[in-house]
């Protein structure tokens, strides 16, 4: 074997070689015969026949021909099994790493992210036991995993211990882990680390019984689960910069919220009250300079509640609790059309009943609301387009007005609040924002943001139709 040559013994009791004389003992025979396996200058085993009795005529030139040209077809055969399961291997590789791909880009939610990856393991390469964990703290928290009956697996491990998920997370490297158990069977798994730029922020671990076809694990296994390992590294590092980015987004929309009512609601109480109070010092001496102050007052509050009205309804409206995103964009088109005199043309082009996630239809609708804001202050428009589109993909919306237009390579003021607010929304969505406009000839702002395993692309409601399309004809 070692050699790459045959071996040919008629009688091991007249052979001179001492170690012939000791195999052929070992094995009790007398003759034997061995011929290599070798495949592009590679030995990758060997055919071998040995008989308890001498051969008669004994092994001649005749024999070995027929055996070395057995051997050789069974070598190309055995070369060629092992390409190809080579080559399947690396496609099944290759397929896992893109669906996992396409799982991060659709999914916002790591929970079910790690579900759907742990899933795509055990189907393609059957390990039987996969968790992912995080560190929170001191320790290490295994937040998902699975083994192959579908029992849920979770444990949490401190970080200066001595454990072979802890140490991976300490040094930043993978490590293969062996295991007998007390029937006799040896487990062999292995665990990689989760990287986020230069620092680790949890492990992958896969663990497979001897035996089975995830059986020891090898250099294709550690390629593949380093590489799944920094995608899921990505992933959460992604999910972590959006709940930042939320938190920030959070964080803008109160102080918007504070600054609204401080400039009109604020204002216009502490008004009412110098209003109550020269009513009072009136009551006394002229009754109907008194009465005009009230009637003044009672305009003032209508125009409070009006206010808070819209501030209120600027948070959520109520119709897209009852009837979703559609309602409330054709609402605040007519809003716009009554207030500041603005057409506002609502399209819908796909299903009229559409219903999105909470979030889905909560940001949107922010963004559509933002963008018509910034129309009516600052775009000098005539007249305004919202178009919701459903595409397999995914919803696209797009806003578009015919106002003076701006320059959007010129870099944001540091207060433009606005537009960073809207892109870090959209990003929370997994989706893309973009801004085309020129000086003159108007504004484009388009979102397009991916079907998610959380948003069903349809939920028919048992209520009535919306109009495809409300336009200034519609709302007069």
């Amino acid at each position: 074997m070692f050699e790459g040559q045959t071996l040919i013994v008629n009688d091991a009791r007249h052979d001179q070689r001492p170690e012939v004389v000791k195999l052929a003992q070992r094995l009790d025979v007398r003759s034997f015969v061995s011929v290599p396996l070798i495949a592009r200058d590679r030995r990758l085993g060997l055919i071998y026949l040995d008989m308890r009795e001498p051969r008669q005529h004994g092994f001649g030139p005749q024999d070995q021909r027929i055996l070395t040209a057995i051997a050789d077809q069974a070598a190309a055969a055995l070369d060629g099994a092992r390409l190809f399961e080579a080559e399947r291997r690396r496609g099944a590789e290759l397929r896992v790493l893109n669906q996992t791909s396409q799982q991060i880009a659709a999914t916002t939610h790591l929970v079910d992210l790690f579900a759907s990856v742990i899933t795509t393991i055990h189907e393609s390469f059957g390990y039987e036991r996969v968790q992912i964990g995080l560190i929170e703290g001191d320790d290490l928290v295994f937040v998902a995993g699975q083994d192959r009956d579908g029992d849920t697996l979770e444990e949490r491990v401190a970080l200066d211990g001595d454990s072979p998920a802890a140490w991976v997370v300490r040094q930043g490297e993978a490590r293969t882990l062996g295991h007998e158990h007390d029937d006799g069977g040896e487990t062999s798994g292995m665990v990689v680390p989760l990287r986020s730029r230069e620092s680790t922020i949890g492990v992958l671990t896969v663990a497979g019984r001897a035996g089975a076809s995830a059986a020891f694990f090898d250099a294709d296994d550690e390629r593949l689960l380093i590489a799944l390992g920094d995608q899921l590294g990505i992933a959460v590092e992604k999910n972590q910069l959006q709940e930042r980015a939320l938190s920030r987004a959070v964080v803008a929309e109160r102080n918007r919220l504070a600054r609204d009512l401080h400039d009109s609601v604020t204002q216009s109480l502490f008004s009412m009250n110098l209003t109550i109070e020269a009513a009072r010092l009136l009551l006394h001496r002229d009754i109907a300079a008194a009465e005009r102050q009230l009637l003044n007052l009672s305009d003032r509050a209508k125009e409070t509640m009006a206010e808070m009205r819209s501030l209120v309804y600027s948070l959520r409206p109520a119709e897209m609790e009852d009837q979703g995103l559609v309602v409330a964009l054709k609402r605040w088109g007519e809003r716009m059309r009554h207030e500041h005199l603005l057409p506002v043309e609502v399209t819908i082009e796909g299903s009229t009943r559409l219903r999105l996630s909470e979030a889905q239809e909560r940001e949107l609708f922010r963004v559509a609301q933002e963008v018509l804001n910034n129309v009516v202050k600052h775009a000098q428009a005539t007249q305004a387009k919202v178009r919701l589109r459903v595409l397999p993909s995914g919803i696209t919306l797009l806003i578009e007005d015919d106002g003076i237009g701006f320059n959007p390579a010129i870099p944001l003021r540091a207060d433009a609040f606005g537009t960073r607010g809207m892109r870090e929304r959209v990003a929370l969505l997994g989706g893309e924002f973009s801004v085309t406009s020129r000086q003159g000839s108007g504004t484009q702002i388009l979102v397009t943001i991916p079907w998610g395993p959380r948003a069903p692309r349809e939920q028919l409601l048992n209520r009535e139709e919306v109009p495809l399309t409300v336009s200034a004809t519609d709302v007069a």
